[in-house]
């Protein structure tokens, strides 16, 4: 199974703790067409660290959604978390080919990785002739435990899918981001800027420059303490105080004030986790911060992280440039647009 394998038109998956996500995409001239899209809620307990622990439940929930998109691809891309991936730039000769690169590097990949050779996923990519020796040829090495991709290609097997390409989540947040981010004003030059998927349960933060991430950070922290929160404070399910969420529609003083408690907590984190990148580099600033992720549906969200940090802060909208299908309805795909930005970015593969 290669990392880096494309070949054809796929479905992009992204699998959180809580739900999972589909996008289709197609590409008309010089345009990428949205041809459907779907989202559906993991029973409680069917992911655990991050993997599916049951394949048949995560596969079922992967089957509806690929139902209700009325989709007929059976291929699809499927990451794994950042935080479950070693990678590391090597140095090799330049006189290797691919295939002895290869040889090479599953050699010599044990000085690299902290486990066993044999418990673990290796790829790697071309990144050209070394700048400071021209003898020298440099490789991005990519590994992962196995059970991280094994569990993922059974839930696919489940839903009658296959697994063409195993990704890793920062490299779809570099895919999707000129879609997220080509309209803000510095794009294109030499800044920074911050992205962070808001989770349900978890939130990642990355730092991209040049279009390419150059720091990640990962709390627990997400949207499911803010649907908790309303769904106890107002008596109701979590389905519901989920669509409450996402409207604005709160009923309450009481729920309003939760709402903006979690605004502000969440500015908070955010600043807390920029706070580590400045401390581990030698850059103090970023130009725009980009919501993505369901947590980033929270009406007002942006604002209230902007004036925190006072920067520039706005919700990714991966299909705002996008034709669609004439069959989906607008509204829901522009309303719904941040959930599915790491799925966009899997989907993406397919035009590599």
């Amino acid at each position: 199974m290669s990392l880096f394998n494309k070949k054809s038109r796929y479905l992009g998956i992204d699998l959180s703790t809580t739900s999972v996500k589909l996008i289709e995409l197609s590409r008309a001239g010089q345009r990428y067409q949205l041809e459907g899209f779907a989202v559906e809620p993991i029973p409680e307990g069917a992911i655990e660290n991050r993997n599916p622990s049951d394949a048949q439940v995560v596969g079922a929930a992967i089957r509806k959604a690929v139902r209700d998109m009325h989709s007929g691809l059976a291929q699809a891309v499927i990451a794994v978390p950042t935080t479950s991936v070693i990678t590391r730039v090597v140095s090799l000769p330049a006189e290797l080919d691919e295939s002895r690169l290869e040889t090479t590097l599953n050699v010599e990949a044990g000085q690299y990785i902290p486990f066993p050779i044999d418990e673990v996923y290796l790829d790697f990519e071309m990144l050209g002739r070394s700048r400071s020796d021209a003898a020298l040829q440099e490789l991005m090495l990519v590994a992962t435990r196995r059970e991280n991709v094994d569990l993922r290609q059974d839930a696919l097997r489940e839903a009658g899918l296959k697994a063409e390409v195993i990704d890793v989540e920062s490299y779809a947040i570099e895919n999707v981001f000129p879609l997220l981010a080509s309209k803000l004003p510095q794009y294109g030059q030499d800044a920074r800027f911050a992205v962070l998927d808001v989770g349900a349960t978890y939130s990642s933060l990355y730092v991209l420059q040049a279009g390419r991430v150059v720091y990640t950070r990962e709390q627990a922290f997400g949207g499911d303490l803010l649907t908790a929160a309303l769904a106890e404070n107002l008596g109701v399910g979590r389905p519901e105080a989920e669509l409450m969420k996402r409207s604005g529609r709160l009923g309450d003083s009481f729920s309003a004030e939760v709402v903006t408690r979690y605004r502000n907590l969440l500015a908070e984190q955010i600043g807390q986790m920029l706070q580590f990148f400045f401390s581990s580099s030698h850059h103090s600033n970023v130009e725009h911060v980009v919501l993505i992720g369901g947590g980033a549906l929270v009406p007002g969200l942006s604002r209230a992280v902007g004036a925190t940090l006072q920067i520039p802060t706005v919700v990714g909208n991966p299909f705002e440039a996008m034709l669609v299908a004439p069959r989906l309805r607008s509204r829901d795909v522009q309303t719904n647009a941040a959930m599915f930005a790491v799925a966009c970015g899997l989907a993406l593969r397919s035009f590599d």
